[in-house]
């Protein structure tokens, strides 16, 4: 932790799926800190950043909803959103005690350590996500990594061929690791 502290980091970055990454953050004293998520959004971050959580429209990022919910498929969406947060925070109240054990009893609970993120960066699309409220601190950021560069975009001949067939097409990919079989009939 010395070598880390001697090199004064100007911001960290570090996935809220554990707090390890903003617990060794508030020990090197490192100010600017940045939530970064691989998925769409975490409910278990967003409540205590100020993004409201609105399960009564939204999905929740643990839930099994999509965003056209009967009223059962609101209150569903509610407990499965609930029982996701409190999951979270039973793992970070358990990471937090761990950090006291070892740094004192002062050190900073869960909520205030992601409480003074500078942003969340959330791997989203704004234009293929479910319509959600937000703040300025919550950053979209998924597609960054696409390239717009036309000659690595090409497609091979017969794929192209293919999709040139029909004036539109619709390309729904799972990629290798879920199977569309599985998909409710209803998403179909």
């Amino acid at each position: 932790m010395d070598t880390l502290h001697g090199m004064q980091f100007d911001v960290g970055i570090a996935e809220p799926s554990d707090l390890c990454g903003f617990g060794i953050f508030e020990l090197l004293k490192i100010k600017s800190t940045i939530a970064a998520t691989s998925c769409v959004h975490a409910d278990h971050v967003s409540k205590i950043v100020g993004v409201p959580v609105a399960p009564s429209y939204v999905p929740g990022s643990m839930s099994s909803k999509s965003d056209v919910m009967d009223i059962m498929g609101r209150l569903q969406n509610a407990i499965q959103t609930l029982l996701g947060v409190k999951f979270f925070e039973g793992l970070f109240d358990r990471e937090v005690a761990l950090f006291r054990e070892k740094y004192g009893p002062d050190f900073k609970g869960y909520e205030e350590l992601l409480a003074q993120v500078s942003y969340v960066f959330t791997n989203s699309n704004p234009y293929l996500d479910y319509p959600h409220p937000t703040i300025h601190k919550a950053i979209d950021i998924g597609g960054i990594a696409v390239s717009l560069d036309a000659k690595k975009n090409k497609l091979p001949q017969n794929i192209d061929e293919i999709l040139n067939i029909r004036k539109t097409n619709v390309v729904i990919s799972f990629g290798s690791i879920v199977k569309s079989c599985y998909m409710p009939e209803d998403y179909k």
